[in-house]
């Protein structure tokens, strides 16, 4: 009897034992998972991650490989060839006082035209066009002329560089006036046309850059500067002469036609 209870509890010590253990290891096992699920998670993501990394610097590297054969592609004009370039541009302009210790500050306004170009070789072409050319300037009390102009400059432009894809210009420049408004600094305006030159002449100069973009069309960014020779103070108002000065920086395309 004793035996047999000794047997009996044994045996379901045993059993116990063995449930407790199964529960133990179980919970080890499912602990042991867990983490190495999150482990997995992790591994995952940095390879994910890691794939959008490489995915991006393809892209990337795709985009400034294109941008490269863009860039590379030789649009260089020869003889006879003729290009039209519409243009958008910033005026920075104010008066020339010559030898008058007397100053003027800007007046900043867009401006907008069309050049054109014939190219007598690849270094040299006859540059003209049509240009809404804003010029004046502001006094030290916030006094504003607003001279409008309309400019047909005449400029032979030497092409240089490799590529031929830098130009200097340089020549003259014939402006008709538009329109003339002084605008006092509490907003009242009033016309002044009648007492500035209708006309206005003057040198050119200019530097630019162009971007070929294909065998019929380039993109450019150049700066364009004036210097007046026309006393514009012309019932001799002043004790001094008084002349247009202005600075433009333009971005545009040509067209070869």
């Amino acid at each position: 009897m004793l035996l047999t209870n000794s047997k009996f509890k044994i045996l379901n010590f045993y059993k116990k034992t063995e449930a407790l253990a199964s529960v133990f290891f179980w919970n080890i096992f499912k602990l042991y998972d867990k983490n190495h699920l999150i482990e997995l998670q992790k591994k995952l993501t940095f390879v994910l991650n890691k794939s959008n990394l490489i995915m991006k610097k393809i892209i990337l590297s795709t985009l400034l490989i294109t941008m490269f054969s863009l860039c590379t592609v030789n649009s260089q004009s020869d003889k006879g060839d003729f290009t039209l370039a519409p243009q958008i541009g910033i005026n920075l302009a104010t008066y020339y006082a010559g030898s008058s210790d007397v100053t003027f500050n800007n007046r900043n306004s867009f401006s907008a035209g069309i050049v054109s170009e014939y190219y007598f070789n690849n270094r040299w072409s006859l540059r003209s066009g049509l240009l809404y050319d804003p010029m004046g300037a502001k006094d030290g009390f916030d006094n504003v002329d607003k001279l409008n102009y309309l400019t047909v400059p005449l400029n032979a432009n030497w092409h240089f560089g490799s590529n031929r894809n830098w130009y200097l210009n340089f020549g003259l420049g014939l402006s008709f006036l538009l329109s003339a408004e002084g605008e006092l600094s509490d907003g009242t305006t009033f016309d002044i046309k009648d007492n500035v030159p209708g006309t206005d002449f003057g040198l050119m100069i200019g530097i630019g850059y162009k971007f070929d973009i294909s065998d019929n069309f380039q993109l450019y960014i150049d700066y364009q500067g004036y210097g007046g020779f026309t006393n514009l103070d012309e019932g001799n108002n002043l004790p001094f002469d008084v002349r247009n000065s202005r600075s433009a920086f333009n971005i545009g395309g040509v067209f070869k036609l």
